[in-house]
């Protein structure tokens, strides 16, 4: 595998890790995070575990914590770039990139855009922001902000994320059929 390559696929990886832990919100009792019930805003701690897809530039994963879920991150090819800037040790294992985070949770399916930069070697860590942009179920007209910061394992193809953030339910509806009395 040229190195390209291995790089292209470990950024789609940690993407796809990052994006998805940020937007399952589970149902019930099970259900996390600080819902503030006057206005349906929902903040965020998740962590995200995923792998790079066999296919292209894309991680697989799921998230824990407030959100509880699946993700999917497809990477936008044409957008990975690599950051070079001799003086200063960033050489081309520092990269840039966008893509679509897509989370789906009993209660909905959220789609987040974000951008990020992954340092490859010779840490194997990277940050990330996203930008809710879309929503069924729950999420339908939600807006909110998703920060990530993830780590590869030795192999490059695996990650881990720390997701933080917030989601604004539309119509301040919090979701939860409780009595808010």
């Amino acid at each position: 595998m040229t190195r390209v390559t291995f790089l292209s696929r470990l950024v789609v990886a940690l993407l796809t890790v990052s994006v998805v832990a940020v937007f399952a919100l589970p149902a019930g009792p099970g259900r996390a995070g600080a819902v503030d019930d006057d206005d349906g805003r929902v903040e965020i701690e998740a962590t995200i575990e995923s792998a790079l897809s066999a296919s292209g530039f894309r991680t697989e994963g799921t998230i824990r914590g407030d959100l509880e879920g699946t993700t999917t991150f497809d990477g936008d090819a044409l957008s990975l770039g690599v950051i070079v800037d001799p003086p200063n040790g960033l050489t081309g294992t520092t990269l840039s990139y966008t893509g679509t985070l897509t989370i789906v949770t009993e209660d909905g399916t959220l789609t987040t855009r974000g951008a990020g930069i992954f340092e490859a070697v010779p840490f194997g860590v990277g940050t990330q922001f996203d930008r809710v942009v879309s929503g069924t179920g729950i999420f339908e007209g939600a807006t909110g902000v998703f920060y990530f910061n993830f780590v590869a394992d030795e192999t490059g193809a695996v990650f881990t994320s720390a997701v933080t953030g917030e989601i604004q339910l539309a119509g301040g509806d919090d979701g939860d059929d409780e009595d808010d009395d």
